[in-house]
Protein backbone atom coordinates (compact mmCIF):
# COMPACT_ATOMS: atom_id res chain seq x y z
CA UNK A 1 0.00 0.00 0.00
CA UNK A 2 0.86 3.40 -0.69
CA UNK A 3 -0.69 7.07 0.49
CA UNK A 4 -3.37 4.07 1.74
CA UNK A 5 -3.94 2.78 -1.76
CA UNK A 6 -3.13 -0.66 -3.20
CA UNK A 7 -0.40 -0.83 -5.79
CA UNK A 8 -0.93 -2.83 -9.42
CA UNK A 9 1.71 -3.91 -11.13
CA UNK A 10 1.60 -3.12 -14.88
CA UNK A 11 3.56 -4.33 -17.46
CA UNK A 12 4.88 -1.38 -19.39
CA UNK A 13 5.45 -2.84 -22.74
CA UNK A 14 1.61 -4.52 -22.48
CA UNK A 15 0.43 -1.25 -21.22
CA UNK A 16 1.47 -0.06 -24.62
CA UNK A 17 -0.49 -2.17 -26.22
CA UNK A 18 -3.66 -1.54 -24.35
CA UNK A 19 -3.75 1.41 -24.83
CA UNK A 20 -4.36 0.76 -28.80
CA UNK A 21 -7.75 -0.52 -27.77
CA UNK A 22 -8.82 2.60 -25.96
CA UNK A 23 -8.02 4.76 -28.73
CA UNK A 24 -9.29 2.28 -31.73
CA UNK A 25 -12.80 0.29 -29.97
CA UNK A 26 -12.55 -1.43 -33.46
CA UNK A 27 -9.24 -3.00 -33.12
CA UNK A 28 -9.21 -6.64 -32.77
CA UNK A 29 -6.70 -9.23 -32.47
CA UNK A 30 -4.82 -11.21 -34.14
CA UNK A 31 -1.92 -8.50 -35.10
CA UNK A 32 1.17 -6.95 -35.24
CA UNK A 33 1.90 -4.53 -33.06
CA UNK A 34 5.71 -2.29 -33.42
CA UNK A 35 6.35 -0.67 -30.05
CA UNK A 36 8.85 2.53 -29.81
CA UNK A 37 8.67 4.05 -26.95
CA UNK A 38 11.93 5.60 -25.27
CA UNK A 39 14.14 3.19 -24.48
CA UNK A 40 12.15 0.45 -25.70
CA UNK A 41 11.34 -1.28 -29.22
CA UNK A 42 9.73 -4.12 -29.88
CA UNK A 43 7.89 -6.21 -32.24
CA UNK A 44 5.35 -8.38 -31.01
CA UNK A 45 2.60 -10.68 -32.46
CA UNK A 46 -0.55 -9.81 -30.53
CA UNK A 47 -2.64 -13.46 -30.51
CA UNK A 48 -5.41 -12.12 -28.27
CA UNK A 49 -6.43 -9.61 -25.56
CA UNK A 50 -4.46 -11.24 -22.63
CA UNK A 51 -1.60 -13.15 -25.05
CA UNK A 52 1.16 -11.70 -26.98
CA UNK A 53 4.44 -13.32 -28.34
CA UNK A 54 8.05 -10.64 -28.66
CA UNK A 55 8.88 -11.59 -32.07
CA UNK A 56 12.14 -9.31 -31.77
CA UNK A 57 13.55 -6.21 -29.39
CA UNK A 58 16.38 -3.95 -29.03
CA UNK A 59 19.33 -4.88 -27.56
CA UNK A 60 21.08 -1.51 -27.28
CA UNK A 61 19.92 1.88 -28.41
CA UNK A 62 16.17 1.86 -29.51
CA UNK A 63 14.08 3.66 -32.20
CA UNK A 64 11.97 6.12 -30.06
CA UNK A 65 15.69 6.89 -28.01
CA UNK A 66 17.22 7.51 -31.31
CA UNK A 67 14.08 9.88 -32.19
CA UNK A 68 14.58 11.49 -29.08
CA UNK A 69 18.28 12.60 -30.08
CA UNK A 70 17.11 13.65 -33.30
CA UNK A 71 13.99 15.76 -32.15
CA UNK A 72 16.47 17.67 -29.36
CA UNK A 73 18.87 18.36 -31.93
CA UNK A 74 16.21 19.61 -34.92
CA UNK A 75 14.29 21.60 -31.84
CA UNK A 76 17.66 23.67 -30.87
CA UNK A 77 18.83 24.08 -34.56
CA UNK A 78 15.23 25.38 -35.60
CA UNK A 79 15.71 27.73 -31.95
CA UNK A 80 19.24 28.66 -33.38
CA UNK A 81 17.34 29.49 -37.35
CA UNK A 82 14.43 31.67 -35.82
CA UNK A 83 16.93 34.10 -33.37
CA UNK A 84 19.40 35.05 -36.82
Amino acid sequence: MLFGKPLIAVNHIEGHIAANFITHKELEPPFMCLIISGGHTYLVNVKDYNECEILGKTRDDAIGEAFDKVARVVRTSDILVDQK
